[in-house]
């Protein structure tokens, strides 16, 4: 009975850690994960559990053998204190990288985890299965709880959304199999109850699946009053303008001198620096840039963040941004952002995709979007329906001369692709970036100025005149204005945007079908920044893939593999690799198991299965009892005679234990002697070598 309980509940046990280390593999994109090595570390934890738990040793006896152990284990990192301090501090640098990998969705590996998981697994396995099976059989269920709340709480909601079903059925499969376990130690031997709950977890974990996760309420419509009460709590007093940082206040009047200062507004980790979009304007008078709608909404499971789908999943990555010294409700993001999470109050956006959080952020958040900078406007789609008109809006008090100038730009152009082509390349190198201007005359349209009159300026001159000459040619474009990151960062690695890096610049509509804009940004300075930009990311792409592959090389020598070529006898030798570490562990549990059987048949009350036990072992070499004799005549037929005494004393126990079986032996002294009286004797027959062979691989 015990023994069938051990081996139910280190099953139960690795199945459920099995399921928590695939969610955690999930949640922390930890990729090359081997499964293999983390059963043997699981199989350790066990073997040393079982070892100290069943070993018929009295108590000291084990504490002593605790004791050496550990002291073998001293001795060899004393012996190895230089290496072993290295892989210390290595395992430091590599727990330093994955708290920040994590913290902003970034790809980990395998061997940075090998530490951890070397010691954190095999004392988890010991601890639970000694809690399971010593205090509270249920113990492994509330772990798992604990650890999927964890996640839900930190924000892997989806992860875990998709694992409910198979968390669900193990947990329900695992209650059940403790509670039939629980009714065998009662006397309760039926399977009915057991079958019947299997198949109710079945049942429930199918049905969950299709239930709702995410309940917004009974109040809940997309423009009930729980919502418009919600758009009335939007602070957009404290939204994101250019005025917070020097310039002039862009709704009111564009242009003039600027008196800008370097005061630190953000700090930003990310991989490589971004446009961060904080409002994006539609409407222009000829004199300000201004907002056509107020068009925010609140973000739901009904109402998502919509994601154009231009880029593949390899392109999806996140920031993290940390306001610092800027004072804004606004969610400052990149283009294509997909998610946005903070810690509190309300999210919402508008049909431009800018957010605002219902409060000034003080704290920071993570922005989940799709990395495509440099979408290419080599393929425009542009159907004309009427949906994106607004966009292509043009005051009446703008010159003909601008019209004039805009048709000479692109006479040469056919294509819809070149004309955007030819205004860019006219701006960026026809104009001069400058803070040093002019006051704005008092009612003259500002394009026209800039153009004829100013011939210089800065970003918001550039990406107005951008927007507008795009408009011209029937191009849906709309001013933006955030923050261009620059290279500059702190001690700590992170991005440092002042108000030096606050900046206007234009996006244009690639393909209407799929809402996919593009970045247009004409200001000169600007774009030998976006040149720098590219040829750093072609060198760290090229760094990137050679640092994957020796990551990879890397963790693979750490498993003991080495470079996996393409050859034949590489792969055997990989094969090879796992085949003798699968192996590994089937010995070990076959070694369980024979110790499990040893002491069942010892403690055992009865002397009858040890007698089973006997003659099978008898069998394996070649002494067995025929179908036409008893169990004397068989006994008497024996030819060794000592061999011949020893069954003959324990048939007649075995006799007198049937018959009478309220004079049971309750001490195990003799079966001790029976069972190893045997083992001894089946050795000398066989011999060592392939006495322990059979032992291992034979039933």
């Amino acid at each position: 009975m015990n023994s069938f309980k051990n081996y139910i509940s280190l099953l139960v046990t690795y199945v459920n850690m099995l399921f928590i280390m695939r969610v955690t593999e999930k949640c922390f994109k930890i990729k090359n994960f081997s499964y293999i090595y983390f059963s043997i570390c699981f199989g350790v934890g066990a073997l040393i559990y079982y070892l100290f738990a069943y070993l018929p040793w009295k108590k000291i006896y084990k504490i002593l053998l605790g004791l050496i152990l550990i002291f073998i284990a001293s001795l060899i990192i004393y012996y190895n204190k230089q290496y072993v301090a290295k892989l210390i501090a290595l395992n430091i640098q590599y727990i330093l990288t994955l708290n920040d990998s994590i913290f902003n969705g970034k790809i980990t590996f395998f061997y940075q985890y090998k530490f951890i998981i070397t010691i954190v697994i095999p004392l988890s396995s010991l601890l639970i299965l000694k809690i399971g099976n010593e205090l509270f059989s249920d113990f492994i269920i509330a772990f798992n709880l604990a650890i999927m709340l964890f996640y839900w709480y930190y924000g892997y909601v989806e992860i875990v959304k998709g694992y409910t079903f198979y968390f669900v059925l193990i947990n329900t499969c695992t209650y059940s199999i403790h509670s039939y376990i629980d009714n065998l130690k009662k006397g309760i031997s039926t399977l009915r109850p057991i079958v019947y709950i299997l198949l109710f977890s079945i049942v429930l974990s199918a049905v969950q699946s299709f239930l709702p996760k995410d309940i917004e309420g009974k109040y809940y419509s997309e423009d009930g009053i729980i919502n418009k009460i919600s758009k009335s709590n939007i602070d957009q007093e404290d939204s994101y303008n250019l005025s917070s940082s020097g310039y002039n206040p862009t709704d009111k009047k564009l242009g003039g001198p600027v008196q800008l200062d370097s005061k630190e507004a953000l700090k930003v980790a990310s991989d490589k620096p971004y446009y961060l979009r904080g409002v994006a304007k539609d409407y222009y008078d000829g004199f300000s840039w201004k907002i056509s709608e107020d068009s925010f909404k609140r973000v739901t499971n009904k109402n998502p963040i919509p994601v154009p789908n231009v880029v593949n999943e390899s392109q999806k990555t996140y920031i993290t941004i940390y306001p610092t010294k800027i004072n804004t409700s606004t969610l400052f993001s990149p283009l294509n952002t997909m998610n946005i999470y903070k810690k509190s109050g309300g999210l919402y956006f508008n049909k431009d995709k800018v957010f605002l959080s219902s409060k000034v952020m003080k704290n920071e958040y993570r922005v989940e979007f799709y990395d495509s900078l440099y979408s290419s406007i080599d393929y425009i789609n542009h159907t004309e329906s009427g949906k994106y008109d607004n966009y292509l809006q043009l005051p009446p008090n703008i010159p003909k001369r601008v019209y004039d100038l805009v048709e000479e730009i692109t006479k040469g152009s056919i294509d819809r692709k070149d004309k955007i082509k030819d205004i860019y390349n006219y701006l960026n190198t026809t104009f001069k970036y400058s803070l040093d201007v002019s006051e704005m005359p008092e009612g003259v349209e500002f394009l026209d100025h800039f153009l004829f009159t100013e011939k210089k300026g800065y970003c918001t001159y550039f990406a107005t005149a951008a927007t507008i000459m795009l408009r011209m040619i029937n191009v849906p474009s709309r001013y933006v204005e955030g923050f261009n990151m620059s290279y500059d960062k702190d001690v700590n690695g992170l991005y440092i945007v002042s108000n030096k890096n606050a900046h206007a610049w234009s996006e244009i509509l690639i393909d209407e079908d799929l809402d996919a804009w593009a970045i247009l940004d004409a200001t000169p300075s600007a774009f030998e920044e976006i040149e720098r930009i590219e040829r750093e990311e072609v060198e760290r792409n090229k760094e990137d893939d050679s640092i994957e592959s020796n990551k990879d090389n890397r963790q693979e020598l750490e498993d003991g593999g080495g470079v996996i070529e393409t050859n034949h006898k590489s792969v055997l030798r990989f094969n090879y690799k796992y085949s003798f570490v699968l192996l590994v562990l089937v010995f070990i549990l076959r070694v369980l198991y024979i110790i499990f059987r040893k002491n069942k048949l010892i403690k055992c009350k009865k002397l009858i299965p040890l007698y089973i036990y006997t003659l099978k072992r008898l069998k394996d070499i070649n002494i067995r009892i025929q179908p036409h004799e008893g169990e004397m005549e068989f006994v008497n037929n024996i030819e060794d005679e000592i061999l011949k005494l020893k069954m003959r004393e324990m048939v007649s126990q075995v006799f007198e234990e049937y018959y009478s079986p309220t004079k049971l032996d309750k001490k195990i002294e003799n079966k001790k002697d029976y069972y190893y009286f045997i083992e001894r004797y089946i050795k000398e027959k066989r011999g060592i070598w392939k006495y322990y062979i059979y032992r291992i691989f034979n039933k």
